[in-house]
């Protein structure tokens, strides 16, 4: 299929030549993981040759984009992903499997690198998932797991009484405090446990399955998260979807402000671990 620019990020290509030329252009339509995916892949590393797989893939714009920087990309998901288009230049290269993340379907010591993005809280046993990692990954391969660890902003709003909580609680029902606001938004988002796990817990889990944290960081900036997290907040209140691709019409205005204060970081963690010795 002819390319007329460089394709963006998390690109997902279209069979129609018209509708594909717009996807060149927008890449993945999702604003959080758009500004998330320049840490991501940074920390990824791809390399020609590699194997890797996105556990909890969705859309696919991840999987992709590891298809696009050389691997040898899976994608696994319990959603239906038989018609995901995938053109000449990919063939053999990116393979989409519905199955759950508990029953990795592959052998032992094959992947380089698994990528688990926002999914340990959603699945019913990740301990289970964790072992089938453990299984399916090569002895120097890199796991990276990306959850939040808090949603910092609305905690500060509502332990200060701040101005936006006051508005809001004028104009509208809003949840109670912060531990309804976070059932609430946990629920929506799909997660088992209705509270935001801490870091400790991480390291705990992964080391009780034989990885060990290396590094962590931090993506989006911490005021890009709070901005985000107060559209979500308004929505939620209104009764509108609280996530979606209409919200990324705002990434030109996210960018700039994630740009401006990289050197803050927010609450939403890439734990990048290896396999114990």
């Amino acid at each position: 299929m002819c390319c007329l620019i460089k394709p963006s990020p998390g690109y997902k290509p279209d069979p129609v030549w018209w509708k594909d030329q717009i996807r060149q252009i927008i890449g993945a339509p999702m604003l959080l993981k758009r500004l998330q995916m320049p840490a991501i892949f940074q920390t990824l590393a791809i390399k020609p040759g590699m194997k890797a797989l996105d556990i909890g893939c969705g859309s696919g714009y991840m999987t992709y984009q590891m298809a696009y920087d050389g691997a040898t990309a899976y994608g696994i998901d319990i959603i239906k992903m038989d018609d995901y288009y995938i053109p000449e230049n990919l063939k053999g290269k990116l393979t989409f499997i519905q199955t759950q993340g508990e029953t990795i379907p592959f052998e032992e010591n094959f992947f380089d690198i698994i990528l688990v993005s926002e999914v340990i809280t959603q699945v019913p046993e990740p301990q289970k998932m964790l072992s089938e990692i453990n299984r399916v990954i090569k002895p120097n391969g890199l796991l990276v797991i990306i959850q939040p660890l808090d949603r910092r902003g609305i905690r500060e709003d509502y332990e200060n009484n701040s101005v936006f909580i006051r508005v809001m609680r004028m104009i509208l029902t809003i949840p109670k405090d912060y531990n309804d606001y976070l059932t609430r938004i946990q629920m929506i988002f799909g997660n088992i446990f209705p509270y935001l796990p801490p870091e400790e817990y991480y390291y705990r889990v992964l080391d009780e399955y034989g990885f060990k944290v290396v590094e962590k960081k931090f993506s989006p900036s911490g005021p890009a998260i709070k901005l985000y997290e107060r559209i979500q907040f308004f929505c939620l209140c209104f009764g509108w979807p609280t996530y979606g691709k209409r919200y990324f019409i705002l990434y030109p205005l996210f960018k700039i402000v994630n740009a401006w204060y990289h050197d803050q970081p927010g609450t939403w963690c890439i734990f990048v671990s290896r396999l114990k010795n």
